[in-house]
């Protein structure tokens, strides 16, 4: 793992996990809290709407973000930015329709 120099609990780390590990590292480098914990619920509620249904949807997302942390305040707009950035860094992979 590049980001953990002269840790011994990284030695002989399959690589591609590693490889994964590095990615989502540069990922949330920099990253505030608010937008760590956008991207985790929106990330969780897209694949499991996903599994359940072949996709995921900025509305949904948002209707479940909005029932379990109402406090939060998120809008559809940080949703449908969260998947973007999501899908834009391949942490998120629609299905492609046949």
């Amino acid at each position: 793992m590049l980001y953990v120099e002269g840790s011994s609990d990284f030695e002989g780390f399959p690589p591609e996990l590693d490889k994964t590990l590095d990615e989502i590292v540069k990922f949330t480098a920099g990253q505030g809290p608010r937008e760590l914990e956008l991207l985790a619920s929106v990330h969780f509620w897209a694949q499991k709407q996903q599994d359940l249904t072949d996709e995921y949807t900025v509305d949904y997302i948002h209707e479940k973000l909005t029932e379990l942390k109402p406090d939060a305040g998120f809008t559809s707009k940080d949703v449908e930015r969260a998947i973007q950035n999501l899908e834009d860094n391949n942490f998120l992979v629609p299905v492609e329709e046949e």
